[in-house]
């Protein structure tokens, strides 16, 4: 049996709308047949309840044994020793499925991350190249770090994505709450969502306030902080991330916001994409905990955007770099006048366009269209952007940088 069989035939627990294709396209994807598969996802994103239930129907099936561990709670080297002994000491001829919540806690035991790299060496290595074994694992996230090449080509990571409408639908179920206003305050998050079920009456203010609390509360008081006004931008490098968070200038304060910086990434909150900008992993994550900063703040809120905003018009002149940025730049200068209504900011950024598109001479136009389609690779951007400046003033855009691309775009 192969990992595809295995969601296909065998279990509900994977019966999530937009899961099945994001694990279809990195299970076929993989370089070698899969037989570790890490699935991806912040706190309250449903790790745990997933592996939990796959065990449990699994084990009612007869083609599959499963047995479930949480890395979290176990010494490393027990972890390996008691997946050992049930791997080794299960007489069924069957497919054994090892189940690992929290893999990704072993890399955080130590510095260098030893007890990761020998579980993955003592254990790990033997469990992908058994015909007959599958391993899926959780974590904060993804898992890339191997050093052994046999696990490195049998393993594949996927994101837990937000809740879709329809699911949401399906939840709202007997209930007198639409699954409108569900998506409206909660984004998808299922945990959120939960909150949301159990307390119909909940605010957006206090939503965010606790999705703070929840979603911060392994960070120390600098770094939560840090947090909220990283998670006011969609995209960000150290140099704004430094200036709008008021840090000072100097090699040692850069050194300082690195190693911040780090320990957001370690907690599984950012990571670097291969565009050079630091993102969040869940955009839910990142717009429930960015309203908290509106909800405390609210000049702080509007100073950040209009110095986010300064920083990517300015890169916006670069029309090589202007795919990269343009998203950006419009996103904040529409939260910028977040409170002056969707019009209004709507009329703000199509008169920047207008102003500046016929500079942009030399814009890889393809790229610049994509990006303002599919949000610069975060599909929430454009979600937020319509929300802030409305279909309209977005389309408008759109037919703009259309226009532009037929009249200023250089062969290549």
């Amino acid at each position: 049996m192969n990992l595809l069989e295995l969601i296909h035939n065998h279990s509900p627990a994977f019966r999530r709308q937009a899961l099945i294709p994001a694990l279809e396209n990195a299970i076929q994807s993989a370089e070698s047949e899969a037989r570790l598969l890490v699935l991806c996802g912040s706190l309250g994103s449903g790790k745990e309840s997933t592996l939990k239930s796959l065990e449990k129907e699994l084990n009612q099936k007869n083609e599959v044994i499963a047995k479930y561990f949480n890395a979290e709670t176990i010494e490393a080297d027990k972890l390996a020793s008691q997946i050992r002994s049930f791997w080794h000491h299960t007489d069924e001829e069957r497919t054994f499925l090892i189940l690992i919540n929290n893999l990704d806690d072993l890399l955080r035991r130590d510095d260098l991350g030893q007890a990761f790299f020998d579980f993955e060496r003592e254990l790990l290595t033997d469990l992908v190249t058994d015909g007959e074994t599958l391993i899926i694992a959780t974590s904060l996230t993804e898992l890339n770090q191997w050093r052994e090449y046999e696990v490195r080509t049998s393993q594949v990571n996927v994101q837990i994505p937000p809740l879709s409408h329809q699911e949401l639908d399906d939840l709202v179920q007997d209930t007198e709450i639409g699954s409108d206003h569900l998506y409206q305050l909660g984004l998808g998050h299922p945990q959120i969502s939960q909150w949301i079920l159990r307390n119909p009456e909940i605010s957006a203010r206090e939503i965010a306030s606790r999705a703070a609390d929840y979603f911060l509360e392994s960070l120390s008081l600098e770094a939560s902080r840090l947090t909220l006004i990283a998670s006011q931008m969609p995209l960000f490098n150290a140099f704004i991330l430094g200036k709008v968070s008021g840090q000072a200038a100097g090699e040692v304060a850069l050194l300082h916001l690195m190693e911040q910086i780090n320990d957001l990434m370690r907690n599984g909150l950012i990571f670097w994409d291969e565009e050079g900008s630091y993102r969040f992993r869940d955009s839910s994550v990142r717009r429930l905990i960015a309203l908290d900063l509106y909800w405390q703040e609210k000049d702080e809120f509007k100073d950040i955007h209009n110095q986010a905003t300064a920083y990517f018009q300015d890169e916006a002149n670069y029309p090589s770099y202007l795919h990269l940025h343009l998203v950006s730049a419009i996103y904040h200068l529409a939260r910028a006048n977040y409170e002056r209504g969707a019009d209004i900011a709507g009329q703000e950024c199509l008169r920047w366009v207008e102003k500046n598109v016929h500079s942009w001479i030399g814009a890889d136009w393809n790229l610049v269209l994509q990006a303002w389609k599919d949000g610069a690779g975060e599909t929430a951007v454009i979600e937020e952007i319509i929300e802030l400046i409305g279909s309209k003033h977005y389309a408008q855009i759109g037919d703009l940088l259309i226009d532009a691309q037929a009249t200023l775009e250089v062969k290549r």
